[in-house]
């Protein structure tokens, strides 16, 4: 998005086979890659090589290794079983989560410590983005996340709650789908974000992300 500019540091938490990281990379910011499966990691680095950082592990509240279930498709690879059962019955009942691995997890907090704090953290990691910014104890100017709903709504609410902690000025938006587009004229505090997700509008929007903004940004 436009709040990216030229030499930002932004974290891609799920980076996948790296579609958010080609936009970021062409405003110039610098871009961490989280992406703990090896199939999507070979993409990354074939896709990018030296121009991204690529992190190969997961993460969540604190360190240590955990199993993820991968898909068929690398898309909807979960470390959640919770998701994958939430969402195999509705969305996805075609889709087999048949393999597991285990993956080496790691937090914000320490990345962070490593790479610096980044203006922008982007988070698609399919039903885990909880124990994703459960490991963050500081603000960050910019945060998006991804939200399923009906299934997954207090996910999102427990994600604005943790934003909300560590920042409690931060105000909210979201955009619908693959849109990209903030969908609220005015930006929302934690307290109406929270009120506005368990609203019908909202619940009927299905899936997109929410925009977490920090203050002075």
């Amino acid at each position: 998005g436009t709040f990216v500019k030229k030499g930002d540091l932004c974290f891609d938490v799920g980076a996948n086979v790296g579609n958010r990281v080609g936009p970021l990379l062409s405003v110039g910011a610098r871009v961490v890659a989280v992406e703990p499966q090896p199939g999507c990691q070979r993409v990354l680095r074939l896709r990018f090589g030296k121009r991204i950082t690529v992190v190969p592990k997961g993460l969540a509240t604190k360190e240590g290794t955990m199993q993820m279930h991968l898909s068929e498709n690398h898309v909807l690879s979960s470390f959640s079983k919770e998701w994958i059962d939430a969402v195999k019955s509705a969305r996805f009942n075609n889709t087999n989560w048949d393999k597991t691995i285990t993956v080496p997890m790691t937090t914000l907090d320490t990345l962070i410590a490593e790479h610096g704090r980044p203006h922008f953290i982007k988070i698609d990691v399919e039903g885990f983005e909880t124990e994703v910014l459960g490991g963050l104890t500081s603000p960050v100017p910019w945060i998006s996340f991804e939200y399923t709903v009906p299934e997954q709504s207090d996910k999102a609410v427990a994600c604005v709650e943790i934003i909300h902690r560590n920042d409690p000025s931060a105000r909210f938006n979201y955009s619908k789908g693959e849109s990209m587009v903030v969908a609220l004229d005015q930006w929302m505090s934690a307290a109406e974000m929270i009120t506005h997700i368990t609203g019908d509008v909202f619940r009927s929007s299905g899936f997109g992300d929410i925009y977490a903004r920090g203050a002075g940004h």
